[in-house]
């Protein structure tokens, strides 16, 4: 290390070693992590090989820890910003502040408004209104408490956060949930561009038995990639910024 900077110092000079030096404690300090994805499976960088990183608008449901596991994280560092949502305060709370720059919700989503129960678990990922979901998993969890909790439809939600009806990128993880969710959505008024969508049950081989599947395809949306456990679909007309075949 010392003989590389009496190098640097030899072959730039003294004042432009000091700015080289300078410059990168600035990076280290001042610039976004150079990681390049936060999601669990790298759900992220198929959102961005399709929308790209130009400035957007994301809704992230079942958004969880602010950073880690996230679908979002990567587009906020690059200057996007948009609408979190979680039924865990405590995740919520944390969500407000190390991102500002995003709205921030606790409720659960489903397609009809009213009241609901999330169980709480140690491990947050788990937590759902579903009791029987993931038993296996949950299993080797602690359940922490159960709370009560208001209940709205997507819908109302973005109506109350004046979200644009162009949402670039929808992300849905809600434990057993998801379809509620959606259904929950008026597509007539807000169409997202990309939603990707956690399906544990779907099968490659038999993609139409898929409710999910079936419920957007039926809007126009068609399958565009699956990252087990999470399916990617696009809306009528949106291509991929980084064409992988799957276009056409």
């Amino acid at each position: 290390m010392l003989r590389r900077g009496i190098s640097l110092w030899t072959r730039l000079g003294p004042l432009n070693a000091m700015r080289l030096v300078a410059a990168k404690i600035c990076n280290r300090l001042l610039l976004p992590s150079p990681r390049l994805s936060w999601s669990q499976f790298g759900e992220d960088l198929v959102a961005r090989d399709i929308l790209g990183l130009q400035k957007g608008y994301y809704v992230d449901v079942g958004c969880n820890h602010p950073e880690k596991w996230s679908n979002t994280y990567l587009f906020y560092v690059h200057g996007w910003n948009g609408l979190l949502v979680d039924a865990n305060q405590d995740l919520v709370a944390e969500c407000l502040k190390k991102r500002p720059l995003d709205a921030a919700e606790c409720c659960l989503l489903g397609d009809e408004e009213g009241d609901g129960e999330i169980a709480i678990y140690d491990e947050h990922a788990l937590s759902s209104a579903v009791s029987g979901h993931n038993m296996e998993r949950r299993g080797m969890a602690r359940l922490l408490e159960t709370r009560r909790i208001r209940k709205s439809t997507l819908t109302r939600l973005l109506d109350k956060h004046q979200a644009p009806s162009d949402i670039d990128f929808l992300s849905i993880d809600v434990e057993g949930m998801d379809l509620a969710v959606l259904r929950g959505l008026d597509m007539d008024r807000y169409r997202p561009k990309v939603i990707a969508v956690e399906d544990a049950s779907f099968e490659p081989l038999q993609p139409t038995a898929s409710p999910v599947m079936q419920f957007l395809s039926d809007r126009g949306y068609r399958l565009y990639s699956h990252v087990p456990p999470t399916l990617f679909f696009l809306a009528p007309g949106v291509v991929s910024k980084s064409f992988h075949g799957a276009d056409g």
